[in-house]
């Protein structure tokens, strides 16, 4: 038997008559037979559930879990094994740095950050190096060049 993954669902609810349920975990959920928000950790199942109760009292919902898109997975995982255990950056400016590139194996376009291996050919590097912010942030990057 597996188990229900709970996520965070956000239901919109309009009309209907008024009514209150409530789901394990979570605190009683009010609809006033106006327009209501309620925001519910649940399983898909148990979110269906909820989507049925609103129905069976007129109302009319929207719901909404916010996912990982399959883009998004793949970013994360790879920022994960690049980072490993210790999942900082290598300096504090990476985060805003030009250079950052989740899509990369090593993370900087620049070639310093874990070990990164690129080889740019020179006009790429210098047509990168024309853009202010880029040549700013390959300056003043204190990682050394390899």
């Amino acid at each position: 038997m597996t188990k229900a993954y709970k996520q965070f669902w956000v239901f919109n609810v309009v009309g209907g008559k008024s009514f209150a349920l409530k789901v394990k975990g979570n605190p009683i959920q009010r609809h006033d037979g106006g327009r209501s928000i309620m925001r519910v950790l649940c399983s898909d199942p148990e979110a269906q559930t909820v989507l049925d109760t609103i129905e069976s009292h007129g109302g009319v919902a929207k719901a909404h879990s916010p996912r990982e898109s399959e883009e998004q997975k793949e970013l994360r995982s790879n920022m994960l094994k690049i980072m490993g255990d210790n999942p900082v950056f290598p300096c504090e400016k990476c985060p805003s740095c030009a250079w950052l590139d989740p899509y990369l194996p090593g993370l900087c376009g620049a070639g310093r950050a874990y070990d990164s291996v690129l080889s740019w050919e020179p006009e790429v590097l210098a047509g990168m190096l024309e853009e202010p912010k880029h040549k700013k942030d390959y300056d003043e990057c204190p990682i050394p060049l390899k």
